[in-house]
């Protein structure tokens, strides 16, 4: 018998991975950001690139998509840690506008295949996608598994039973 698991993906993690990995030579396009050139990928390759890792990822753990739980970040998800330091994520260098329009439109593709295939999608306004997968590991009744490309969500290892941190490359 199969044992009964869970896997919460950090969703902002999968698709800055899926959108930053490679050119989209295809629907790619190069933009004026910061006084440089740069290169942003389209939705549409993120989400070739996403479903791709996630599937590696239910592989692994024998899960089919109603196994599975997208976490994606609310509205104003810093703000709570904005409070206690304001220099909280200074440091992280911006993107163009139009990467975000791109992560939006991968988004909502990856939202509407997983929810019509029987996955979960959870978002907490005011809360992070890490905090947000503490909670569910820490209360959840069966076997938790967070999948994540995020390097600092190792503080979750206390909250659930496992824990996947894919490498950088």
């Amino acid at each position: 018998m199969k044992q009964e698991i869970k896997l919460g993906y950090d969703m902002a993690s999968f698709i800055w991975r899926g959108l930053l990995a490679g050119v989209d030579n295809e629907n790619g396009r190069k933009v004026q950001f910061n006084d440089k050139t740069v290169t942003v990928n389209s939705g549409e390759y993120g989400y070739d690139n996403v479903i791709n890792m996630m599937l590696e990822v239910m592989e692994t753990y024998k899960a089919t998509p109603i196994d599975c739980i997208l976490v994606f970040e609310g509205v104003s998800s810093k703000s709570k840690r904005l409070l206690i330091s304001s220099d909280y994520k200074a440091s992280r260098e911006s993107r163009a506008p139009e990467a975000y329009e791109s992560f939006e439109v991968c988004k909502q593709m990856l939202m509407k295949t997983f929810l019509e295939l029987g996955a979960c999608v959870v978002t907490q306004d005011y809360c992070e996608g890490d905090d947000t997968l503490a909670y569910l590991a820490k209360h959840s009744e069966v076997k938790f598994i967070v999948a994540s490309y995020d390097g600092d969500l190792t503080a979750l290892t206390t909250s659930c039973n496992e824990y996947r941190s894919e490498e950088r490359r």
